[in-house]
């Protein structure tokens, strides 16, 4: 055969889309099942195919779509996630205005990355670093900051979503009728429910038998009630607010307020009267 032929047929070959011409080490593209080929398919026409590898169960498409790095995550029953590494600048304005806001716009950043999740809504990740200190920033389409968490470095895949139990679901809907879920984890035997709920990212925090303990988000401190910076300013006069969260709880609501004088931090609790609790 004509060497600039075979070239060139060796060239198309490893250039279609569910062809692996990569490492040995990397799984052939040509035998993902073909349920998982049909569906990637039809959601990513002419996408450029990487490799494609098993990940605790799930499978998992590397390929570059709009230009982008991305990976696809599907299970028994199909598409779960995906997961795309985009340049901040690519960001919705909504979000790069939030994060430039925030405090978190002098910090360092690490990785962003779009993440769509079956029956949820996008989320975009910035991972940010101030000296050792690492932190992955949640934001919706329209720029609220869903929450803010240390960096999960050494999670293979951190944001593949967790059902929300339907009792669990069925309570949230009912507290916030108006609320969006956004994902569901687990955390030392409770379940954090993530929501966005009248442009305030919320969690809704319910323990293992699936009863309420609270709800909690984020206060600008000039946002504090007057009552409320009053009593931190009578029984800490040489501090300052650095951080507030408002939480709901069955018993009775109340912020938990940060301030700090130095190197000192301090959390204390005020209800909403401006009562400081023990």
């Amino acid at each position: 055969m004509n060497i600039k032929l075979f070239t060139m047929i060796a060239a198309t070959v490893c250039g279609m889309s569910f062809v692996s011409c990569d490492d040995d080490d990397n799984i052939n593209v040509s035998n993902l099942p073909s349920a998982i080929q049909e569906e990637f398919s039809t959601k990513y026409p002419n996408a450029q195919i990487e490799e494609w590898e098993q990940k605790n169960g799930y499978s998992v498409v590397d390929f570059r779509w709009d230009g982008f790095e991305a990976e696809a995550w599907f299970g028994t029953d199909g598409w779960v996630m995906t997961e795309t590494d985009i340049p901040y600048q690519s960001l919705p304005e909504a979000v790069r205005t939030s994060f430039e806001a925030s405090q978190y716009a002098n910090w360092k950043i690490e990785d962003v990355d779009k993440v769509e999740r079956l029956n949820t809504e996008t989320v975009y990740v910035i991972e940010v670093e101030s000296g050792e200190t690492e932190y992955d920033l949640y934001y919706s389409s329209n720029g609220i900051l869903i929450k803010d968490q240390p960096d999960q470095g050494g999670n293979d895949n951190p944001y593949l979503p967790e059902q929300t139990p339907t009792d669990i679901e069925s309570k949230v809907k009912e507290m916030y009728p108006n609320a969006v879920i956004i994902e569901t984890d687990r955390d030392n035997g409770n379940i954090e429910v993530d929501i966005i709920d009248q442009n305030i990212g919320k969690e809704v925090v319910f323990n293992s038998a699936n009863e309420w303990i609270y709800t909690s988000w984020d206060i600008r401190p000039n946002a504090l009630p007057d009552a409320v910076k009053t009593t931190v300013t009578t029984n800490y006069p040489d501090y300052m607010i650095d951080d507030a969260d408002f939480y709901e709880t069955p018993t009775g609501n109340y912020y938990d307020i940060e301030i700090e004088k130095g190197d000192k931090d301090v959390h204390i609790k005020v209800s909403e009267s401006g009562e400081l609790l023990k």
